[in-house]
């Protein structure tokens, strides 16, 4: 690490730069090496061009300098400011109910049911009409590709993908195909997931796919194993229904006749189901919880869902309820944009943890854990808070500056 007195880092739509890059012996004016002074320059000279009007008021008596292009500088080392992207994994249900019509009104004939006219236990092929899964893929895929240069996203599947195997059980309809994990969380895993979700293999099951979505929340909740920001979006057309309680307190969620008398298949799984939610939270992952067509009736439950996973929204629907595909694609957009991530690393923490600032779009930000900044305990990171946070989430803040080796200007 090299000592030099340069020490404002900038982020800025995901670019960041240094101060100490720039040329303290050029003249005032100069557009730089991409040439131009109309204000139209590109690369460093357009990020740092935000803070030609320097910090208010009190910048030159914490000891700040202007250079001679106008940006504001502090003495002390060079700290590399990284963005830490928040990761999400959405877990979407492939049961068989996600084969129905996306359009209520349709009713297929067994030309457009394709494989699935002989109600087999395999993957869909050649089904022609638009399903509920076609609008589950299209929306997480459509999400995915226009947020991945702010969001690591991940895949996890339920059931698992393939047709059943071994002997048609009752058993075999939630444990054959186990929830899996198709894509790891991490950056730019977009094509990766629409890939997933296209391919025939990861079609839902014609039949047998009930919802096991208690092992599924804790299998994705595998993938995010030490994250930061780690949340969890669960996409379902149904409540959890491979229960474990005994037939005599079964609550049936489906007409199957493994369900009540003959078994325990397709019993309502809401009691562990909130326990490995909570068990998520305790682990710093949230979950959230989006209901598409065929989970009318269970909205008291996905509610309660959403309540354990500390995702809960106001009013008596506490989930995201979806009822066609615009909806589907604005929930599931909205909740990307709030898990857009407010920590940024440094690759050292600075000399002085007291002398630090955080510059948001030119404007001084307070140190406070409710609305502005705060370091880190290891001084390897910034994380802004509250309502400070939710402005960069939403693009009311553009640029955030870390300045070190000068007393706080606010």
């Amino acid at each position: 690490m090299k000592p030099f007195r340069n020490a404002l880092l900038l982020w800025s739509c995901g670019v960041l730069v240094a101060c100490t890059t720039r040329s303290n012996e050029r003249p005032a004016g100069d557009g730089g090496a991409g040439g131009g002074t109309d204000g139209g320059g590109t690369g460093l000279d357009a990020a740092m061009s935000v803070m030609d009007g320097g910090p208010p008021g009190p910048a030159r008596d914490a000891g700040m300098q202007r250079l001679p292009d106008g940006a504001w500088v502090c003495g002390g080392e060079e700290i590399v400011l990284e963005r830490l992207p928040a990761r999400l994994v959405f877990v979407v249900d492939r049961s068989s109910s996600t084969l129905e019509p996306a359009d209520p009104t349709v009713m297929p004939t067994a030309a457009e049911l394709g494989s699935c006219a002989d109600t087999n236990a395999r993957p869909a092929t050649g089904i022609t009409y638009r399903t509920l899964w076609d609008d589950l893929g299209g929306a997480v895929a459509e999400v995915a590709v226009a947020r991945e240069d702010r969001v690591s996203f991940g895949l996890t599947v339920f059931p698992g993908p393939g047709a059943l195997t071994g002997a048609a059980s009752p058993d075999a309809f939630c444990t054959s195909r186990p929830p899996t994990t198709l894509v790891a969380p991490g950056p730019r895993t977009a094509s990766a997931i629409r890939d997933a979700l296209t391919s025939p293999a990861n079609a839902p099951l014609c039949s047998g796919g009930f919802t096991p979505t208690r092992s599924a929340l804790e299998v994705a909740g595998e993938a995010l194993s030490g994250a930061a920001d780690g949340v969890l979006v669960l996409a379902t057309d149904g409540a959890p229904n491979c229960g474990s309680a005994g037939r005599a307190g079964c609550t049936c969620t489906t007409s199957s006749a493994f369900c009540g008398a003959l078994g325990t298949i397709g019993c309502l799984d809401d009691t562990a189901t909130l326990a490995a939610i909570t068990a998520l939270r305790a682990r710093g992952i949230r979950t959230y919880v989006v209901g598409i067509p065929g989970t009318e009736s269970y909205g008291a439950v996905l509610s309660a869902m959403a309540d354990a996973g500390g995702t809960a929204r106001t009013g008596a629907e506490r989930y995201y309820r979806a009822d066609d595909a615009p909806a589907l694609l604005a929930a599931l957009g909205t909740i990307s944009d709030r898990e857009v991530s407010c920590r940024f690393a440094l690759a050292s923490p600075p000399p002085d943890r007291t002398n630090v600032n955080v510059l948001l779009d030119d404007v001084p930000a307070p140190r406070s854990d409710t609305d502005g900044w705060q370091l880190a305990e290891d001084g390897g990171s910034i994380e802004l808070r509250g309502p400070t946070c939710e402005r960069l989430r939403t693009g009311a803040v553009g640029r955030v500056q870390f300045l070190f080796g000068c007393p706080p200007l606010i």
